[in-house]
């Protein structure tokens, strides 16, 4: 399938996140293998990664090959971020 972008909103309200997790959910089949990313996303977003890749593993059987979310604030003096 190849990457596939999601545009979300900044999922500050309630409403906001449940329709993130709704498309992201919706947007991978049943049994794929998948990566997610939230690299410059707001911190709350790494939540809504872990709360999409429970629900997916869990109940879709999809396998999650990684996971990542960048820390640009956290950078080292060589210019690396941890994620």
């Amino acid at each position: 399938m190849g990457v596939q972008p999601l545009l979300i909103s900044r999922g500050v309200r309630h409403e906001e996140q449940t329709a993130i997790l709704e498309e992201l959910c919706g947007a991978v089949p049943a049994g794929s293998i998948v990566t997610l990313d939230v690299t410059h996303g707001l911190r709350h977003l790494q939540f809504l990664l872990y709360a999409a890749a429970v629900y997916l593993r869990s109940l879709r059987g999809v396998s999650i090959a990684g996971a990542y979310s960048g820390a640009y604030e956290a950078m080292d003096a060589d210019k690396v971020a941890p994620s």
